[in-house]
């Protein structure tokens, strides 16, 4: 056992050696690694200013930024009627032209990592971030969340910093509490969340509330208020965050505003929902199709489903917190191979628009479209040789959709740009593009006629004119199909649907007469097919046409299908459904549709007259074709239905059809007006424009606002830098006050943090101030501390004070792998205090360091809940410092801190760590093994004197060594491996939320700890100071071999909870020092665990 316990060691001292390369271990396991965030260009920002809020923008934003000021009044009216609250401060809007440069800005990050949580308080204040995702309407959805989230904020924790301070402390509220609100508040829902919806309650999901995780959880509280908004009304949800705002708990906010608890309100509801429900599946269908057996993950989203034209393969994307992987399907083998997998796992707002998968019509290789480092790639997979090419597409900010024309020569995109989304035709031969459509209406999911002459797509357009550049007074909400033909290059399209109840997505041409799409009526998106044809609608001196479209459902589904792709030549579709907690994948063939909707489905009257057009064909000579412009009149009832030769085309119906409410036409010759609410369909758009006038755009001058604040008592030192040696006693500098106040400009590139800790006898205290600057991708920081500490040895009593200055510089690689250099000079001015005749006559001595560190972090870790993790945070460094004035004093350390945690199953996480650093130089640093982290009362071993032989000048903790006092082993090197399981036992166990913060976070933990301190190269070498006695009698000295043990063992169990703002552990941990256990010592601490 020895053995192989000393075969570890050396391995453990090998990997420390090897590694020749910040926050290193100046306060035990408490080490700093964080995340990144990567530019890739430069964001030169303008302002629009008006009284309530202000709206930022950079080039090519400026429509966008127009946009958001016109609609935000309105938006800020809505959301304070709703919530009942006025926001006095200004908001400010920062509109970013595309997801890609959002993802490259600082907001939100922080490199101030906090172990001891207690006081914490990080604040929001007014500001919304929006940015475009090629849609308007759900451009104006995020506008709306932001001030719904503002709201929210200012109501529960007040509107100014002192009032944060003092509600965040003991108020915190779930994410399903906060996110399902603002979800409810501003609307901003998908189309896929009804079914979502449906699914979890149907599916029992929903029954176990408090188990809910992400989006499904946020879905889920939006469900939960919209009942209590329907059944108890609206104006009821301010009185509930009021009461739970100065109860400082979910729970009473429901019970003192409803008289009902929590668990009964969402008992309720689903009981409520799962009636709804019920009543309405009686009337829809199981999904009939042949379904794929492709095996799918519960936490992944699934998009972007294509089969291709021959239906052997098929592709399709997976995303998990925006790690996206593509793959191909051999539906025939029924095998799946990966094609490509990027980014990383992280916590942010996920983009599924990308990649975008189209097939090539050969079937043998198909394209899809990446966004990499702000740059669009489009990139063709060959089947056969397994090769992939790429091209990098330029002038566009982003791809929606896109499709191969049949002869494979072009593509069509569905394309963003300078705030516009455009239909674009790409050329393979010459890699350009040739922008088909150019106005402000959203134009998407285009695909080719099959002859390849037109090209098929929705659009909010509220007519059938291509105009440049106008920007109209309303946003439609819902779409129609329309088709653009591209050897007349008309301005004038055909369209195919006008439907004011129906959004459609996903057009194509079905045959010669057909069109299909995917359609939302009645909430839940199922297939249509629409037939376009003509009749005589009257006669006069000219036979006069009316081609009209009439479309019927294909399918009735339970489930909304999530995509619709359609190989019209082959009479192939394949679409997904989200069911019972998984993506499902199917394909259908078109001979097995019934093309009579009535007949299809029976229960259902959901045929729909689309479109109306008229021409007229002149009687004498049977060639010229009058072709009318149409507008909706004032007055349906002026319509002249007294005159025999005209047609009443408004009474005309197919039989079982049934017709919606359509305005009158009748043929005027006169300019249409499209922006005239009177030619617009019944159905209102999602925002009128008021005819705002903008103001003329300034300049971005950076002005700060405090946006962090911290007050904690805290017994860690908040330096830097190593103490001084003055023994394991002053590894500690006793309970102490804390404070820092942060501020930052309106972006977070720029940063100011200042603080201090001040103890009870001021004559131990730390000043600090830094300064960040991450606006490149070269991040910066300048930091200084001022730290007085009093030490207190046998016969002496010193008061050292020092003076640190420091410049780091970082470079990410990517957003959890980043390179950190830091140049850093010390000064310590050690002060004897006079407590005798002796000490009074001692000089003041001081002593400069100047030195170099260098870092390699990693950091991909998830934040599964407090001081719960899953994956890995890494680093490895070495620091070098030489005394300027003294040439033969230097110091230089190096070490490496590994961490792993696994989700064993839902929140209880195993936690593995291993830390080892050792010292060397003519001056070293002392490690004293043992404790653990911000230990409340700690106890000391003085029984292990330090080795002379040394020379330290430094020292600092080896932690958590659990099971020993400080200083159970001591050396220049250390190492120590942690294990720990980590058990939410009420979280984990409940179904239903909570009502405590301490319940919903209490732990227990299971540990053990191994590890040593020693001299030499390894801890049995002879080199070891503990592995000999050395005894001294007059002249004769004795060394004496001892067999205990260098490594030491420690095993226990601990909880773990929230209590007023801190996170407070205990402990009780048995040593085991050379095969004898200990007795237990317990541990208080006020710290997040490694």
């Amino acid at each position: 056992m020895q053995k192989f316990t000393h075969y570890i060691c050396l391995f453990i001292l090998l990997l420390v050696g090897s590694t020749t390369l910040h926050a290193q271990f100046y306060q035990g396991s408490q080490n700093e690694f964080g995340k990144n965030r990567v530019q890739y260009r430069e964001f030169l920002w303008q302002q629009y200013r008006f009284k309530e809020y202000d709206t930022y923008f950079y080039e090519g934003g400026q429509q966008l930024a127009a946009f958001a000021s016109k609609v935000a009044k309105k938006n800020i009216l809505e959301l304070e009627d709703v919530f009942d609250y006025t926001i006095s401060d200004k908001i400010q809007f920062v509109v970013y032209n595309t997801h890609a440069d959002f993802k490259q800005s600082n907001i939100g990050i922080t490199g101030d990592e906090q172990y001891n949580i207690g006081g914490a308080t990080r604040i929001v204040g007014s500001k919304v971030f929006v940015y475009f995702e090629g849609d308007y309407v759900k451009f104006e959805q995020q506008i709306k969340d932001g001030i719904a989230r503002v709201l929210v904020g200012t109501i529960l924790y007040g509107g100014n910093w002192r009032d944060v301070i003092k509600s965040s402390t003991l108020l915190n509220l779930p994410d399903w509490y906060i996110e399902g609100l603002i979800i409810y508040a501003s609307g901003n829902l998908d189309r896929d969340a009804e079914s979502l919806i449906r699914d979890g309650v149907m599916g029992g999901r929903y029954e176990k509330f408090n188990r809910l995780q992400g989006r499904e959880s946020h879905i889920a509280g939006y469900a939960l208020w919209k009942y209590v908004a329907d059944t108890y009304g609206e104006n009821i949800i301010p009185n509930i965050l009021y009461m739970s705002r100065v109860s400082r708990n979910v729970e009473s906010g429901f019970l003192f505003v409803l008289g009902k608890s929590l668990d009964t309100i969402t008992k309720e509801f689903i009981a409520y929902y799962k009636g709804e429900y019920t009543v309405a599946e009686l009337s829809k269908q199981q999904i009939k199709l042949t379904e794929l057996p492709i095996k799918t993950k519960k936490k992944r989203v699934y998009t972007q489903f294509e089969i291709s034209p021959d239906g052997r393969y098929a592709a399709y994307v997976s995303n998990v917190l925006g790690q996206y992987r593509i793959y191909l399907y051999d539906i025939t083998k029924g095998k799946r191979k990966k094609i490509l997998k990027a980014e990383h796992k992280l916590e942010r707002i996920v983009d599924y628009s990308f990649p975008v998968i189209a097939w090539h019509p050969s079937g043998g290789a198909f394209a899809y479209i990446t966004e990499k480092r702000g740059k669009l790639v489009l990139n063709s997979y060959n089947i056969d040789d397994k090769k992939t090419t790429k091209r990098e597409i330029f002038q566009l900010d982003k791809v929606l959709s896109m499709e191969y024309s049949p002869n494979g020569q072009q593509i069509v995109f569905s394309g963003v740009d300078n705030g516009q989304t455009d239909i674009y035709l790409y050329y393979n031969i010459g890699n350009r593009q040739e922008r088909l459509t150019n106005d402000f209406y959203g134009d998407f999911d285009p695909s080719f006629s099959l002859d390849g002459n037109r090209i098929i797509f929705t659009s909010n357009r509220p007519d059938d004119t291509l105009r440049t550049g106008m920007v109209p007074n309303v946003i439609r909400e819902n779409r129609d199909v329309f088709a653009f033909d591209l050897k007349s290059r008309s301005p004038y399209l055909e369209r195919i649907t006008d439907t004011p109840n129906i959004i459609e997505q996903e057009p194509y041409q079905y045959d010669s007469i057909r069109y299909t799409f995917r359609g939302d009526f009645e909430g839940v998106m199922n297939r249509y097919v629409a037939t376009y044809d003509s009749t005589i609608s009257r006669i006069d001196t000219t036979i006069h046409y009316r081609f009209f479209t009439s479309a019927a459902p294909l399918s009735n589904y339970q489930h909304n299908l999530l995509n619709y792709s359609v190989h019209p030549k082959n009479g192939r579709y394949a679409s997904m459904a989200y069911k019972n907690g998984k993506y499902h994948f199917y394909t259908g063939l078109f001979k097995n549709d019934v093309l009579d909707g009535v007949a299809r489905i029976e229960d259902t009257d959901e045929n729909v007259e689309i479109g109306q057009r008229e021409t007229g064909k002149d009687i004498d000579d049977g060639i010229e074709t009058v072709i009318p412009i149409k507008i909706y009149e004032d007055d349906p009832d002026s319509a002249d239905v007294d005159n025999p030769e005209v047609i009443d085309i408004y009474n005309y119906q197919f039989e079982g059809e049934q017709n919606f409410d359509f305005e009158r036409e009748t043929i005027t010759i006169t300019e249409v007006e499209p922006d005239n609410p009177k030619y617009l369909p019944k159905k209102e758009g999602v925002s009128r424009l008021d005819s705002l006038i903008l103001p003329g755009a300034r300049n971005y001058n950076i002005n700060f606002t405090t946006d962090y604040v911290l007050t904690q008592l805290d017994n860690t030192f908040m330096t830097d830098f190593y103490q001084n040696l003055s023994g394991a006693e002053n590894l500690n500098p006793g309970l102490s006050g804390l404070m820092k106040f942060g501020t930052s400009d309106l972006f977070e590139d720029y940063k100011i943090v200042g603080g201090f800790r001040i103890a009870g006898s001021f004559d131990n205290n730390t000043f600090m101030l830094s300064g960040e600057d991450l606006s490149k991708r070269l991040d910066k920081r300048v930091q200084a501390f001022r730290q007085s500490q009093r030490y207190f040895g046998s016969f002496t009593v010193n008061q050292v004070v020092t003076y640190s200055g420091a410049f780091r510089a970082s470079w990410p690689i990517n957003e959890v792998f980043s390179l950190r250099g830091s140049a850093i000079f010390r000064n310590d001015r050690i002060i004897p205090q006079a407590t005798d005749q002796v000490s009074a006559g001692r000089e003041i001595t001081s002593q400069n360091y100047a030195g170099f560190k260098a870092e390699v972090v990693f950091d991909n870790a998830l934040n599964l809940g407090l001081n719960l993790r899953q994956g890995i945070r890494a680093k490895a460094w070495g620091e070098y410092y030489k005394d300027p004035l003294d040439f033969e004093r230097d110091f230089m350390t190096f070490g490496v801190d590994l961490r792993h945690y696994t989700k064993i199953h839902r929140n209880l996480i195993w936690a593995n760590r291993l830390g080892a650093s050792s010292s060397i130089g003519k001056e070293r640093l002392v490690f004293f093994l043992g404790g653990v982290d911000n230990w409340l009362i700690p106890k000391q071993d003085n029984s292990l004197p330090l080795d002379p032989d040394q020379n330290y000048r430094f020292q600092t903790q080896g932690s958590p060594m659990r099971g020993f006092f400080t200083n159970s082993r001591n050396g220049n090197t250390f190492a120590v491996l942690n294990s720990e399981l980590r058990w939410p036992v009420f979280s984990y166990f409940f179904s239903k939320p909570l009502k405590s913060d301490f319940l919903e976070n209490f732990q227990v933990i299971g540990f053990g700890d191994v590890g040593s301190a020693w001299t030499g190269l390894t801890p049995y070498s002879d080199e070891n100071s503990f592995n000999t006695t050395t005894i001294e009698s007059g002249n004769l000295t004795i060394e004496v071999q001892n067999n205990r043990d260098p490594i030491v063992y420690g095993y226990g169990f601990g909880l773990r909870s929230r209590v007023l703002g801190y996170f407070v552990r205990v402990d009780w941990a048995w040593g085991v020092d050379d095969g004898v256990i200990l007795d237990s010592v317990f541990y208080l601490s006020l710290a997040l665990d490694f």
